[in-house]
């Protein structure tokens, strides 16, 4: 993995909540809603793909409260299996924070950059929406894909279009793998360049 310091562009910047969709899904109707939350975790986390990488998870459950257990993903001897042991000892999950590190594209497009904590996954059962009971908000804390940016240099089209595949694959993949239902989308400062796969290439 490459240093970060090559996307000191000064082409966009760190800025919290950039721009966030929220998602609903639904269950497998089966009455085993613990059993869905885990399942859509671990499903959330194999469709980061090319986009991120688990840094950190906090377990937030009604027995506990907030960071009952919090996992450095690193960290785990085993992988996707071991996350699953820690999340079958806690049996009343109410709310799921993860972290992740952007997997980037530098400007000359070779290689992979990682951008610590650039973006924040929530997942939250909501047990009075039988329908959907589950919420799932995707928050971004960098305009990296923003082609209008805030940046120091407001022009940052070169690198947005070698990273916005990144982000629209994840997205599509959320509503079509995943089944998410995208409900809302929030960019107050980005208006007319965000859509349900992320940042349009016009800007």
């Amino acid at each position: 993995m490459m240093s970060a310091d090559l996307l000191k562009t000064g082409t966009w910047c760190w800025k919290s909540n950039v721009a966030s969709w929220d998602f609903q899904l639904a269950g497998r109707g089966d009455g085993d809603l613990q059993g869905d939350y885990r399942r859509l975790l671990l499903e959330l986390l194999r469709l980061l793909g090319d986009f991120a990488a688990p840094r950190e998870i906090g377990l937030t459950t009604g027995s506990g409260g907030e960071n009952a257990a919090v996992i450095a993903v690193d960290a785990l001897p085993d992988g996707a299996e071991g996350l699953e042991r820690v999340l079958r000892a806690h049996t009343d999950l109410e709310d799921v924070v993860v972290r992740v590190d952007l997997l980037c594209t530098p400007p000359d497009g070779e290689g992979t950059v990682r951008l610590l904590g650039g973006a924040t996954l929530w997942l939250t059962l909501e047990e009075d929406e039988e329908d959907a009971p589950f919420r799932l908000l995707v928050e971004l804390q960098v305009d990296l894909y923003a082609p209008l940016s805030w940046g120091e240099v407001r022009d940052n089209r070169a690198l947005a279009a070698l990273n916005r595949p990144r982000l629209a694959g994840f997205l599509r993949r959320l509503q079509e793998e995943l089944g998410a239902e995208l409900v809302d989308i929030d960019a107050p400062s980005y208006r007319g360049q965000v859509g349900p796969f992320g940042f349009d290439p016009g800007g």
